[in-house]
């Protein structure tokens, strides 16, 4: 009877150490080797008068490499379903820039269900409750 020993490595697939390794032994699979994560979406809340709130997502992070947050969708009335508020979605600047915070004056107290769509410039999107 003969026993092997096999040592396995545990190696996250979309770690820049898959990659390699899968380049190493065939060149031509680099190009078609992409993995897309979701950012990671930071909402900050800021009271600016009664009624009225900023939502800022500048602290959220993208976890794709050389990547940024170039977008934000915001859905006031979110009801299990996301649907951007007109207004509220692909929002820039004067110069073009991209808007990550935005004011919102609600109609009256209360709790609300807000959710906010976050998306990067590799592709990836995330959509999250504020509460």
């Amino acid at each position: 009877m003969r026993l092997d020993f096999v040592r396995l490595e545990m190696v996250n697939i979309e770690s820049p150490e898959f990659r390699k390794h899968v380049a190493e032994k065939h060149p031509d699979y680099d190009n078609l080797l992409t993995f897309v994560q979701p950012p990671e979406i930071r909402v900050g809340i800021k009271r600016l008068a009664p009624l009225t709130y900023q939502l800022d997502v500048s602290e959220s992070l993208s976890l794709n490499p050389d990547s940024k947050i170039v977008n934000v969708q915001w859905d006031f009335d979110y009801r299990n379903r996301f649907s951007s508020t007109p207004g509220y979605s692909f929002i820039r600047g004067k110069n073009k820039e991209h808007v990550l915070a935005v004011s919102r004056k609600f109609e009256n107290t209360g709790k609300k269900k807000i959710a906010c769509r976050v998306q990067d410039d590799q592709g990836g999107n995330q959509h999250g409750l504020v509460r």
